[in-house]
């Protein structure tokens, strides 16, 4: 699930604050839109949601880009039991898109099937992705695209939190406070 969206190797906005976390402002009301569609297709069971929805805080997308996306398929959420479920979206062809994130130039490598599970609460959402069929998020460094794969990703009311790679621990690679302006 391109969930994601939004994650980043990319830096943050302004100074991290005393638990490491940067600050990112502008993306609460996307966060806050997307643990409400997600919980509200875990009590109905199932459902499906459009890809940019899960790119909270991606912006200065190109057009060319969002038709892309746009073309994608929408995202299935399907509920396994009361706060748990897995969700899919599957492609034709993998897509490449840029944008920024956080005050910082970001892209996203989208395989053709990102899938993976996620568990819901009314306040927050989890997002765990299954190895190689995860997203990867990156910059480009002198020329070059260096880029991470997302393990799973800690969305909160407050806090946006990514873990890379081989991370399935508690401790966040990169983390983002949501603040108001």
């Amino acid at each position: 699930m391109v969930l994601l969206v939004a994650a980043l190797v990319a830096g943050g906005e302004g100074r991290a604050w005393a638990d490491g976390c940067k600050r990112a402002t502008n993306m609460a009301p996307s966060i806050n839109k997307f643990i409400d569609e997600v919980y509200r297709l875990q009590l109905a069971g199932q459902g499906t949601l459009p890809v940019t929805h899960a790119l909270f805080g991606f912006e200065k997308i190109s057009a060319d880009d969002l038709r892309d996306l746009n073309a994608r398929p929408p995202i299935e959420v399907t509920r396994e039991d009361d706060d748990n479920g897995v969700f899919r979206n599957e492609a034709p062809k993998p897509m490449i898109i840029t944008g920024n994130f956080a005050k910082a130039d970001t892209f996203f490598d989208i395989p053709p099937l990102v899938s993976g599970s996620y568990i819901s609460t009314p306040d927050s959402l989890t997002l765990i992705y299954d190895p190689g069929h995860a997203v990867k998020v990156g910059q480009t460094f002198l020329g070059m695209k260096i880029s991470r794969t997302l393990n799973h990703t800690v969305i909160t009311r407050q806090q946006l939190s990514y873990f890379f790679d081989a991370n399935s621990g508690d401790k966040p690679d990169r983390c983002y406070q949501l603040v108001d302006n």
